[in-house]
This record gives structure tokens, sequence and C-alpha cells, in this order.
């Protein structure tokens, strides 16, 4: 059985902040292990052997600052700390 995961967009969560607010980006993980959970079921009724996963797409979010990345809906944007934008 194969199983295709795509565009998760995993993000490091402490870096997404405006002021004293952090946003999480990411799912909960028990979304994930109920997913996985619910694949192993299906595999196991129908007497699969196999099960391939494939993780395609944009799995980990590596932009922003602390990547050397400039982004432009970072949190340092949002806040005009600094200006990317040359003149």
């Amino acid at each position: 059985m194969l199983v295709v995961l795509s565009d998760l967009h995993f993000s490091e969560a402490q870096s997404t902040r405006i002021d004293s607010l952090t946003f999480n980006k990411n799912l909960d993980p028990e979304i994930y292990h109920s997913y996985l959970r619910e694949i192993n079921q299906i595999a196991l009724t129908n007497q699969i052997s196999q099960v391939d996963l494939v993780l395609a797409g944009d799995i980990f979010e590596i932009t922003g600052p602390h990547f050397g990345l400039m982004v432009l809906t970072g949190p340092m944007w949002i806040t005009a700390m600094w200006n990317p934008v040359p003149h």
C-alpha cells in the first residue's frame, strides 16, 4: 500500500511571534497519530503486509531569519522591526 503525505509545512513553533503572542501553525501531534493508526488498521484489515510512506511536497517550513532566509510573512515583517526591501 502506498500512502502519500504532502505539504505538511512543519515549522519551528517558537519563532512565529508577534510581541508577546506566540503562534504554533503545526497541527496537534494526535492528528498524525490518529491518521497513522487508521492507515495501520486499513492495512491489517486488508492483510496488506507492506506500507510505503512517501513524504512529498513541502514537509518542513525552513524559512525565516533563524535559517538565514528572508520571508515577507514572518513576524519581523509584520512588526516592521526592519525593512527587507532595499532602497
